[in-house]
């Protein structure tokens, strides 16, 4: 599992959703903690031989900021961490990873999006702003390409 790269996949939403309940640049931190950290500390408790068959049922994740009482859910599918939601975390809620302990080792990631992400994402936040809130999709129904990789 070591020599594998994981990445993390969050739905547009969630990622505005986490950029919204923070100030900017707490926001930014948060986005990069989740994509970047995330990735890094999950090997730690993750099953070390890859099962053989499938299970009928995926191992639910959670984790948490340390700065911050904001939590959130994921599944690994392969090498993809997707991230299910985001809920507040309590004192008394069990998680198994912890975002931003290493705050001092932090430095903001350049990520140069492609045309077709850039295109994308700019039809994601005009329709976003056009659309009305009751007929809203819900994330379940938006197509694939509202996911962000990274």
């Amino acid at each position: 599992m070591s020599s594998t790269k994981l990445t993390v996949s969050m739905h547009d939403t969630l990622v505005n959703e986490l950029d919204e309940c923070f100030s900017p640049m707490d926001g930014i931190i948060a986005i990069d903690q989740m994509f970047l950290e995330l990735p890094q500390l999950h090997p730690a408790i993750a099953p070390r031989r890859p099962q053989k068959r499938a299970r009928r049922t995926l191992k639910v994740y959670r984790g948490r900021y340390h700065w911050y009482p904001l939590g959130f859910s994921y599944v690994q599918i392969g090498t993809t961490l997707h991230v299910l939601e985001l809920w507040n975390w309590d004192n008394r809620a069990d998680v198994d990873v912890v975002l931003g302990t290493r705050e001092e080792d932090w430095e903001p990631q350049e990520h140069i999006l492609t045309e077709s992400e850039l295109a994308a994402f700019h039809a994601n936040a005009s329709m976003t702003q056009n659309a009305d809130k009751s007929t809203a999709n819900s994330p379940a129904e938006d197509e694939d390409n509202s996911f962000i990789d990274w």
